[in-house]
């Protein structure tokens, strides 16, 4: 009788308290390459998966041999791998598409890819006395869509003044096939930087229905605001998720803040979210930088980026936002956690995957001395810090003989497996494209 008694209390306890009983996760990874190309320098921003499951590197290369104008310059580079991450020779030269077709070079910054695996492109292009955003559309094969815009480009203008700092962070692509851009632009030095968003029709067009000719710009604040990602819902709403502060970054008392702002499917804000469709957290640590939004199966959205208690010490954090309820807008009063990395040590936060018990993994870097290692950490499905992942409560990944490890872009096979994408480097010698792969047990 003792024995049933204990047995229900402990089912009823595992039913209670759930996802915290999931088991521990271990990474195992299965595929780990380094692209070197001597006297080149590669940069990839994006990483992305085809219909087949081809892997695909989006980016910039940099080489001391090629100039024009008698500059050198960056140039655009998209590489395909095969899913046990050969090369696709079917695909471009050898696997690799490199062009440049601007005054002083371009690169691509963001990417997405369509339905049919046509590949969507953002660009900086760098011109003889200001810069420019652009975007493409390739064909599967790797050659430009001359349908799409003008001759398959549409040029992205946000009227910024001439030198301005431009910056494309995330493109989305809608059910309907449209395509959501966001972006950051300078307004001027009172004001540092502000967010652009602009919605494209399927034929290359800005969609003339959407804000103000197809683009909505916003400042949040009098000095910096910036976009970092952009989440869709299914009823077309649109969360944009970034950062902002109202003092120069120079003010000894500079605090940057999280911003979270939701757009109807016009591009109108969507004052039922908040007043004016915005909502600016603060917490008690000193600098949030959040870096990715995401939906949970519950209508919850969770924030992940990392935070700066003080100079050179970085930690992990995860905030979950309930829709339904009213959002207090000090971060620490909402469900939140963050990972205080031991020792003060430098965590900052490039990636959060979503994992099969719905907890949370998180991929960035641990910045040690002169050297950058990979490093991951662990959050429960409620949110918590799981300090007993790896048995220390975070991870650390070499690649041997590499002196940085910056990971940039990585996203999840549909078995479930994850590809991390990012540039390395030796002591001596210019960065190269590094991509490994792993799996949750």
């Amino acid at each position: 009788m003792i024995k049933y008694f204990l047995f229900v209390l402990n089912t009823l306890f595992l039913m209670t308290n759930g996802h915290t009983q999931s088991k521990l996760p271990t990474l195992s990874f299965d595929l780990e390459m380094i692209v070197e190309e001597p006297k080149d320098s590669q940069y990839p921003s994006q990483v992305l998966l085809d219909s087949k499951n081809r892997i695909l590197f989006l980016g910039a290369e940099f080489s001391n041999s090629r100039a024009t104008n008698g500059y050198n310059i960056w140039e655009s580079a998209i590489w395909r791998r095969l899913p046990d991450g050969q090369i696709d020779t079917t695909f471009g030269d050898n696997g690799t598409i490199i062009y440049s077709n601007s005054y002083k070079g371009n690169e691509i910054q963001v990417a997405a890819i369509q339905s049919d695996d046509k590949i969507i492109i953002g660009e900086l292009v760098r011109g003889k006395s200001s810069d420019s955003l652009r975007i493409t559309r390739f064909l599967k094969e790797g050659k430009v869509d001359a349908t799409f815009g003008k001759a398959g480009n549409l040029m992205i203008d946000p009227q910024p003044f001439e030198g301005a700092n431009l910056q494309l962070k995330d493109i989305k692509i809608q059910t309907d096939g449209k395509i959501l851009a966001l972006g950051n632009y300078t307004q001027g030095t009172e004001f540092g930087q502000e967010l652009f968003i602009c919605r494209i029709l399927t034929d290359g067009k800005l969609d003339e229905s959407f804000g103000q000719s197809g683009m909505v710009k916003t400042q949040l604040g009098k000095f910096q605001d910036r976009g970092i990602e952009m989440l869709v819902e299914d009823d077309g709403k649109i969360w944009i998720l970034g950062h902002y502060h109202n003092k120069s970054i120079f003010a000894k008392d500079l605090q940057i803040d999280i911003a979270l702002i939701r757009l109807n499917s016009n591009g109108n804000f969507d004052k039922e979210f908040a007043m004016n469709g915005v909502v600016k957290f603060t917490g008690e640590q000193r600098f949030y930088s959040p870096y990715k939004i995401k939906n949970l199966s519950n209508g919850k959205i969770v924030i992940a980026g990392f935070s700066n208690p003080k100079p050179g010490q970085g930690n992990h954090f995860i905030l979950i936002l309930d829709q339904k309820k009213a959002m207090n807008l000090e971060v620490e009063k909402n469900q939140f956690a963050f990972f205080e990395s031991p020792d003060q040590q430098n965590f900052q936060l490039a990636e959060m995957f979503l994992l099969e018990d719905e907890s949370f993994l998180m991929c960035g870097t641990n910045q040690v001395n002169r050297e950058t290692e990979l490093l991951f950490t662990h959050f429960t499905p409620e949110g918590k810090p799981n300090l007993n992942f790896n048995k220390k409560g975070f991870l650390i990944k070499k690649m041997e003989g590499q002196m940085k490890l910056n990971p940039i872009s990585g996203i999840q096979q549909q078995d479930g497996k994850i590809i991390i994408a990012g540039s390395t480097r030796k002591k001596i010698g210019y960065p190269d494209l590094f991509f490994l792969r792993l799996e949750v047990k």
